[in-house]
């Protein structure tokens, strides 16, 4: 990592829950990472995502929903993990492998200049992309949700952002007067905010 004072060292990828870490997986890139099952077109990095997710199905019969930020989610990363029934979803780039070319457009040029609440989706191989407008258009993947049914949404009580909160002209516009009000957001947004800081926490703790 050039950027960092240190810039040699090793990663840990972590699979956690509630702030726990269930099991952890160390990186070197001296000397790589040992018994990794190679997958052709996966990342080295989705290679270690999918052998950490294979391992709960050792363990429990129960379905599993991986959250994980945008390090990590590919299309086709996800696509196989749903064949090993195991759920995914999370934040994306605008870079991101195979991902609709109608969303990286409106990413990179209109993202402050829709409406609060533009949605749109498209599905590559069964694997749900999305962007969403907040305070910025955000995009995301998921295999367990979708943007169609009323269970896609969920009422949620917001605070107007202060006049000092950055890139927040759009949410502004909703709230107007008023100090709080009740908005429809994607459960997809809501699942991911209260689901995917498992590892951050254990790494606080």
């Amino acid at each position: 990592m050039p950027n960092k004072p240190i810039k040699q060292g090793y990663k840990i990828f972590a699979l956690a829950y509630n702030a726990y870490v269930w099991y952890f997986q160390l990186l070197l890139r001296q000397h790589g990472i040992g018994e990794l099952e190679k997958v052709n077109e996966l990342t080295l990095t989705s290679l270690i995502v999918l052998q950490i997710a294979r391992l709960l199905l050792k363990f429990s019969n129960s379905y599993f929903v991986i959250y994980m930020d945008n390090y990590f989610t590919l299309i086709l990363l996800f696509s196989m993990l749903q064949k090993e029934k195991i759920g995914a979803a999370g934040t994306t780039r605008p870079l991101s492998i195979n991902f609709p070319a109608l969303l990286i457009v409106l990413h990179k040029k209109w993202s402050t200049k829709l409406e609060w609440g533009t949605t749109i989706a498209d599905s590559i191989n069964s694997v749900l992309c999305v962007g969403w407008q907040d305070n910025d258009f955000i995009l995301g993947l998921s295999t367990i949700h979708t943007v169609h049914e009323a269970s896609s949404w969920v009422e949620l009580k917001r605070n107007r952002l202060g006049p000092t909160s950055t890139n927040a002209t759009i949410t502004r516009k909703v709230f107007g007067d008023s100090t709080f009000m009740i908005l429809d957001i994607l459960t997809w947004v809501n699942d991911y905010n209260h689901n995917m800081n498992a590892v951050d926490l254990a790494n606080q703790h």
